[in-house]
């Protein structure tokens, strides 16, 4: 059976299972957007048998609605609109490819899942054993996140919201405080085929020197932090006056620490700030009572430039936290994945996606270009992207054991999406802080080590992190300081510094041959 045909049957049991024989009239000659509101708006709903007149216990086989049933929302207040520029050619209704996998109901709208493999051999996304967990329902918690920016709104609230969690910020920034507090409320535009806003509110904010802040800490059962990581230290003092209120207050349920952030063990990264920067801890207590779970994000969310309260945001997201490290109980997120192999899981995105990303921003600004879909359409552009993501996520696969057809799905997949116009995205911001970017298990020199490591390809990732260590960009504090050391030390030294690969190691010398000069 395709991947259409198995949409077709999913989209029957979706509306069967969420509203009965009442499901919500077709708007505009196609399928309900995304999410809806539980209320329905007319009589008209596709046959529960499926469009190929399957049973539902036939289909219920083939997709496993049993492990993961829908719910509909009690919340959220969902409108679309037609986006200004033509839509994704080979995506479903929210903008996901169908590729290679079950496509799953949730909350988020249709989550690709890859087809069970047999026995003893690993799933495409690292997440094994899990008897069917994945994205589970979830049952209502409270949700802290350290900065409201566009991922801590357009994403961690957004989901966390729409689940039913109670969702608090702590924002450093006064102003964005201000502004929220006015409105109550924001909105996030997932963007697909069309653009689903999700109005999110009945939220609270605390400036990040207010004792609510603490307060919040105190009752909550995840602690999320959504700030980069070059800030990710600063939100120590804050994390530490909430953990010694638990324990005084002798709050019994367990709390979990995640930092979302674009790095390699984000959370294990902030618990040893954490050591470092409270020592007055009780880290006996905090053993016995927290978890620091690593987490993997992923949510194309451009800045605001106009109206800070209505983000642009890619309608697919992910959001996977190790299952290992996790503090149980913790009532289930939906839109969360806890993952039992959370390292194959975050190389997959960060050297996929990421290693893709920050690719197109390079070649994008030596070409002169200012949005990354404008120079993810190039040709020139798309080509070296293609080669190099290529290389990397033959290294992933190979490491990990992950089915190639499924990551060649998930490759491809960015790939198109990336040339998407609805979601400017600014080449600078891609490519800002270079050198953290350079960094030994990161986007460029990771896979490349990787590869090397495995005897496979990685011609193309040498020449990225040769034209990403000589970037020219005058308005980057980093780039100024890579070009600087370069000038004084020589690339060797420079990439031994920066990137962690040695003077003698082959990939230096590789990457040496395809320096521009600085």
């Amino acid at each position: 059976m395709g991947s259409t045909e198995l949409l077709r049957l999913n989209r029957g049991v979706r509306n069967w299972q969420e509203h009965g024989h009442h499901g919500p009239r077709f708007a505009r000659g196609r399928l309900p957007p995304w999410r809806h509101d539980g209320r329905g708006t007319g009589a008209q709903h596709p046959d529960p048998r499926g469009e190929a007149g399957h049973s539902l216990a036939e289909i219920a086989q083939l997709l496993d609605v049993e492990a993961c049933r829908a719910t509909s929302s009690r919340r959220q207040v969902a409108k679309t609109r037609t986006p200004a520029r033509g839509g994704r050619s080979g995506t479903d209704a929210f903008g996901q490819r169908q590729r290679g996998g079950h496509i799953l109901p949730s909350a988020r709208g249709y989550d690709v899942r890859p087809t069970p493999l047999p026995a003893g051999q690993r799933r495409a996304t690292g997440e094994t054993d899990l008897g069917g967990r994945g994205t589970e329902m979830s049952t209502g918690g409270r949700i802290v996140i350290i900065g409201a920016g566009a991922t801590g709104r357009g994403q961690l609230g957004q989901v966390a919201y729409s689940a039913g969690w109670s969702v608090t910020y702590i924002e450093r920034d006064r102003g964005l405080v201000d502004a929220l507090r006015r409105s109550g409320r924001f909105t996030v535009g997932l963007a697909g085929e069309t653009v689903v806003n999700v109005e999110v509110s009945d939220f609270h904010v605390f400036h990040t020197l207010e004792k609510g802040a603490s307060q919040a800490i105190e009752d909550a059962d995840i602690l999320a932090t959504a700030v980069l990581p070059t800030n990710l230290q600063s939100t120590v003092p804050t994390i530490a006056e909430g953990l010694k209120l638990r324990q005084s207050s002798a709050v019994g349920k367990p709390l979990n620490v995640i930092a979302c952030e674009n790095m390699e063990r984000s959370s294990s990264t902030l618990k040893r700030y954490l050591k470092e920067g409270a020592p007055g801890l009780d880290w006996e207590w905090v053993k016995q009572h927290v978890g620091f779970p690593d987490a993997m994000v992923a949510r194309a969310i451009p800045v605001p430039t106009e109206d800070p309260l209505y983000l642009l945001a890619e309608a697919s997201q992910e959001w996977s936290v190790d299952l290992k490290e996790l503090a149980e109980p913790m009532p289930r997120l939906e839109g969360m994945t806890l993952s039992a192999n959370q390292a194959a899981t975050l190389e997959r995105k960060l050297y996929i996606k990421n290693t893709g990303h920050f690719a197109i921003g390079i070649l994008g600004f030596r070409k002169g270009f200012a949005l990354i879909d404008q120079a993810a359409r190039d040709p020139e552009v798309s080509a070296l992207a293609d080669e190099a993501t290529r290389e990397s996520a033959w290294a992933v696969a190979t490491k990990h054991r992950l089915d190639r057809d499924w990551i060649e799905g998930y490759r491809a997949t960015f790939l198109e999406e990336v040339k998407s116009p609805f979601l400017p995205d600014d080449v600078s911001r891609v490519i800002r802080e270079p050198a953290r970017k350079l960094a030994r298990e990161e986007r460029l020199v990771g896979p490349a080590m990787l590869a090397h490591e495995l005897r496979g390809e990685h011609r193309a990732l040498a020449k990225l992190i040769a034209l990403a260590l000589t970037l020219d960009n005058p308005e980057d504090a980093q780039c100024r300081e890579l070009r600087a050391r370069l000038a004084a030390t020589g690339a060797a030294r420079t990439i031994a510094a920066v990137c962690g690969v040695p003077e003698v190691h082959p990939l230096s010398a590789e990457i040496r041959e395809q320096m521009l000069p600085a």
